[in-house]
């Protein structure tokens, strides 16, 4: 509802849009088989390109490859073995922050080693039973 429809001034600037780059090597664009996190992370860019924000999708995979995905861009680095592929992707998400191209960087526990750290990095704790029912030490009721 409009400013105006609500009986205000319309001079209100409206809010910036924000960018979020979310590091996310099972995004579905990006293999055939991807988890309950890639239809997620799916989901939740693709709502924010349709509200006017931007996204940005940042992975892993077997090629590097830029690409979109219904207006998120899609950012598939090639996997180079563990530490220099984590180094590479804090590199990336890094030179990304610093240029104002995102302006967090967000992941799953699962990829959090990978993030820069820092003031706008934000970790998802997206973890599944398998992930807490130990943490917790409470049986696992699919592991029965």
């Amino acid at each position: 509802v409009s400013a105006v429809a609500r009986g205000g001034n319309d001079s209100a600037p409206s809010p910036r849009p924000v960018s979020v780059g979310f590091l996310c090597s099972e995004y579905p664009a990006f293999q055939s088989q991807h988890g309950g996190i890639g239809s997620f992370v799916q989901t939740l860019a693709r709502a924010l390109v349709e509200s006017g924000h931007r996204a940005t999708v940042f992975g892993f995979g077997a090629r590097d490859e830029d690409s979109t995905d219904h207006g998120v861009q899609l950012r598939l680095m090639r996997h180079r073995g563990p530490l220099s592929s984590v180094r590479m992707m804090q590199s990336r998400l890094r030179r990304a922050l610093v240029a104002n191209e995102i302006d967090v960087a967000e992941s799953a526990e699962s990829e959090a080693h990978c993030l820069p750290g820092g003031r706008r990095t934000i970790v998802r704790f997206h973890g599944s039973h398998h992930f807490w029912c130990p943490t917790l030490d409470q049986p696992s009721v699919c592991c029965r």
